[in-house]
C-alpha cells in the first residue's frame, strides 16, 4: 500500500509565478524590510517593486498592504537588484552570525572610506580657493 504525499499549504508551485505566503511568520519578518523599503520609495513602492521583481502590480500591493509577502524569487530579484544592499542590511540587522557581522563591518568600512574621500575633495578644493 502506499501513500501519496500532498504538499504542504505553503509550498510554492514551482511552474507558477505565484507570490505563496499564507504564513503569519512570513508576513512578520516582511515587515522589517517593509518599512525600510517603504521609507526609500516614498509614492511609488508598487511601481518599483514591480519593476525591480517582475511581480504583478497586484502583488507588490499586497506586500504593501502586508497581506503577503514576497517569496524566495521576488527576494532573490531585489537582492540583485541596485537597492540590494540595503536589503541585505536590513534582512541581518541584529543578526550576530559572524558572517553577517563580517559584511556590516564591510559596508561600514566602504561608508567611511567614501567619507574620507570626500572630505579629501572638499578640503583640496577649499585649499585651490574654491568654495564648495
Amino acid at each position: 500500500m502506499t501513500r501519496s504525499v500532498k504538499p504542504a499549504r505553503e509550498q510554492s508551485n514551482p511552474v507558477s509565478d505565484k507570490v505563496v505566503s499564507r504564513s503569519r511568520r512570513n508576513r512578520q519578518s516582511w515587515s522589517r524590510l517593509l518599512e525600510v523599503l517603504q521609507k526609500r520609495f516614498k509614492a511609488d513602492f508598487v511601481w518599483e517593486m514591480h519593476v525591480r521583481t517582475g511581480r504583478s502590480e497586484r502583488d507588490c500591493y499586497r506586500w504593501k498592504t502586508g497581506k503577503a509577502a514576497p517569496d524566495f524569487e521576488a527576494l532573490d530579484r531585489l537582492i540583485n537588484s541596485d537597492i540590494g544592499d540595503l536589503v541585505l542590511l536590513t534582512m541581518t540587522r541584529g543578526s550576530d552570525q559572524p558572517w553577517a557581522v563580517a559584511m556590516r563591518r564591510t559596508y561600514e568600512i566602504a561608508k567611511a572610506r567614501g567619507d574620507i574621500e570626500a572630505a579629501q575633495r572638499r578640503l583640496a578644493a577649499l585649499e585651490r580657493g574654491i568654495i564648495p
